[in-house]
């Protein structure tokens, strides 16, 4: 008797949770693209899918000479293909900041089996800080340069502005972290402007080059343009957010 109630609640639990949960296998491709990204193994992420990428600018990928230059926290939480955009080195906040300076100073490269990897000294002093990620991406001004013409997008006098412009300005006012925290924005925004123009199959092969000489990640890079070409055929745009930006506009 108490084998057939198990059964028979069994087959009612089965059959409410069906006619409850149906409507999720309605849109299968934005389901698998969330499922993906949830249970990739090379991506942490949150209970809630959110994902946060550390994107760090330096002058070189030399242990040795690499210097830091800017760093943001990017933010996203699928199915949204929005891009929140954090600074945090420079933070545009004005003057530089205690914990700005530290980041500056302890920053730094180290070798690991003849490939350089982010100081732990310096994760620390980030986990310290309360930041979280998921994963983290150092590019320097070769890539940054080859990002951008991958992404060329057209200014308003109909020039394509290209890394090498970016990357002199960004050498004359590095000195000056209003014009520094410009430069950076500048760089950023243009590659997030390119990113709204992407085909549905763009060529991203073209970065898997740059590693490790001008690019160093600790997340796995084939796996990360699998997704994000998945994104794009689900058309799926990435949309960039600048947050920080828009409260300032608002105490303004």
């Amino acid at each position: 008797m108490n084998f057939l109630l198990f059964i028979g609640f069994l087959v009612i639990g089965y059959s409410v949770s069906t006619r409850f949960y149906q409507s999720d296998y309605d849109d299968l491709p934005n389901l698998y693209s969330l499922v993906m990204t949830r249970s990739s193994n090379s991506i942490q992420s949150l209970n809630n899918g959110q994902r946060n990428i550390l994107l760090i600018v330096v002058n070189t990928i030399d242990i040795n000479k690499a210097q830091l230059e800017s760093l943001w926290l990017i933010t996203n939480i699928p199915p949204n293909s929005n891009l929140q955009m954090l600074p945090i080195f420079p933070s545009g906040n004005g003057a530089v900041s205690d914990f700005e300076n530290h980041l500056l100073r302890s920053f730094k490269l180290d070798n690991m089996n003849g490939n350089p990897i982010l100081d732990q000294d310096f994760i620390k002093l980030l986990k310290k800080n309360n930041f979280w990620w998921s994963g983290y991406i150092v590019i320097d001004h070769v890539a940054a340069m080859e990002i951008l013409n991958i992404l060329g997008k057209a200014n308003e006098n109909g020039e394509i502005i290209s890394g090498d412009q970016l990357n002199n300005e960004h050498s004359e006012v590095i000195d000056n972290p209003q014009k520094a925290f410009a430069s950076q924005l500048a760089l950023m925004q243009t590659a997030c402007h390119g990113l709204s123009g992407l085909s549905p199959n763009p060529d991203l092969q073209q970065l898997l080059i740059l590693s490790p000489t001008h690019l160093i990640t600790d997340l796995d890079l084939n796996q990360l343009l699998l997704e994000w070409k998945t994104l794009l055929l689900n058309q799926q745009m990435p949309n960039c957010k600048f947050p920080t930006l828009e409260i300032s506009r608002i105490d303004n």
